[in-house]
């Protein structure tokens, strides 16, 4: 995708144009990768710093100016362009969104869905996932705990 990038960057498309050639075609891609996969922030970095560097660049603005002015929509100046890691974000609650759709159904893919969760869910603690929810008394975090009532 950085190479993408790098082919957009030299052409002779207006500003405008280079930009929109970032959310039509570079964008979508990162955004496909992540609905597949569980991507760590740190991955999309890079290619985010080069993103904001390049548009800036574009809009002959610093280098030091806040990153603020791209993640706005068009209607309100911006360039409609969020943060790589901010999509990170909302693929994995898409993701975890579609593991409970999936454990909702009643049908033989349910314990292969609930056995999938479970990896999913084991892998960045390495160890075994609690079955007591945290709110729940005996829980990591009770709400009752340190509050005392008026």
């Amino acid at each position: 995708m950085k190479n993408n990038l790098e082919k957009v960057a030299p052409s002779l498309l207006a500003p405008w144009q280079k930009i929109n050639a970032i959310n039509t075609f570079i964008i979508p891609q990162v955004n496909f990768i992540l609905r597949g996969a569980q991507i760590q922030k740190k991955f999309v970095k890079s290619l985010d710093i080069a993103i904001k560097k390049s548009v800036k660049k574009w809009m002959n603005l610093p280098q030091r100016a806040s990153p603020e002015l791209l993640y706005l929509p068009y209607h309100r100046g911006g360039t409609n362009i969020l943060p790589l890691a901010d999509l990170v974000d909302i693929a994995t609650v898409t993701l975890n969104a579609d593991y409970k759709r999936q454990l909702g159904t009643h049908d033989c893919t349910n314990a292969v869905g609930k056995r999938s969760q479970k990896k999913d869910r084991q892998k960045p603690f390495h160890r075994r996932p609690s079955t007591i929810p945290i709110g729940e008394p005996g829980g990591r975090i009770s709400m009752g705990q340190g509050v005392t009532s008026a």
